[in-house]
């Protein structure tokens, strides 16, 4: 039983460095991702929308121009595409102001978790290959236990105050 404990004991081990690495591992790569990916898509939109704010900008700006005697240019389409592109650029730039904010979060939270999953690497590379010796040298002793010769059998020893008989006949 004590064997089977210590077996189990570890495969414990292994299971748990196994899956703190694929943790590490997947942790790093959520970071990775939401601090140079999502950072980088939405630079890239914030650019893209600048860029149409100022193409809606110039719609706008040219339709105004555009007159016709006395006639005032109906500019409404221009408009209202222009507070669109300003809307969504005013978007981007609150998606990219929350990813940085995120960003600082995350990996604050990071370092907190590497903290705790080092302590566990440690128990793991450390106290657990120390805990496994003393359990062998404990096996080894209640082995070596078992082993030693009772001194008598209960069957050999008399009840009474008797000495015990001897076996050779009496001639």
């Amino acid at each position: 039983m004590l064997r089977d404990f210590r077996a189990a004991l570890a495969n414990y081990a292994d299971e748990a460095r196994e899956s703190q690495a694929v943790n590490d591992m997947s942790v790093r790569r959520g970071i990775d991702w939401f601090q140079n990916d999502l950072l980088k898509q939405w630079q890239s939109e914030l650019r893209k929308r600048e860029e149409a704010v100022t193409d809606a900008r110039g719609e706008y700006e040219r339709c105004r121009m555009q007159s016709f005697g006395d006639r005032v240019p109906d500019c409404t389409d221009q408009k209202v595409a222009l507070k669109k592109a300003q809307l969504r650029l005013e978007e981007a730039q609150d998606k990219l102001k929350a990813v940085k904010k995120w960003s600082r979060v995350l990996e604050e939270e990071m370092q907190d978790y590497q903290g705790q999953s080092q302590q566990l690497a440690d128990m793991l590379a450390g106290e657990m290959p120390k805990a496994m010796a003393e359990m062998d040298r404990l096996l080894s002793a209640l082995e070596a236990y078992i082993g030693v010769a009772a001194p008598m059998a209960s069957s050999e020893v008399s009840m009474t105050n008797e000495p015990p008989q001897s076996t050779e006949g009496a001639k």
